[in-house]
């Protein structure tokens, strides 16, 4: 059972660092612009997205993403993963819808309680 752990581990950790890495770098800068811009239509437009990331679920996201770059564009692959692959940029080319459609939702979550309020504290 530990060898199926470890086998499924080598897809899964990197996919995770992968998706907490892509949003922290989307909700980061999207929450300080919001905050940047409080109550003016980059706000409203911002906040939009945000519900929107929030509403979609992830493999509804990823479905979406895999039709329009696999299927339609043919940039990346539609499934599989290089296990044993001599190079990072096949792993990272495999990785990246999926990290996508989980990273999102999460970003938005993430942007949700936004840098808004740290900028309206005063600071002593």
């Amino acid at each position: 059972m530990g060898g199926l752990i470890a086998e499924r581990l080598q897809v899964s950790l990197p996919l995770a660092l992968y998706a907490l890495l892509l949003s922290t770098a989307v909700a980061f800068p999207v929450g300080l612009i919001a905050a940047a811009r409080r109550g003016r239509p980059a706000d409203w437009l911002l906040t939009g997205l945000t519900q929107l990331g929030l509403a979609v679920p992830n493999f509804w996201l990823g479905l979406l993403l895999a039709l329009l770059f696999a299927v339609n564009l043919h940039w990346v692959s539609a499934g599989g993963f290089p296990v044993g692959a001599r190079e990072s940029w096949p792993a990272l080319r495999a990785l990246t819808l999926p990290a996508i459609a989980l990273a999102m939702p999460q970003a938005a979550i993430l942007r949700r309680p936004s840098v808004a309020g740290i900028l309206d504290r005063d600071v002593a």
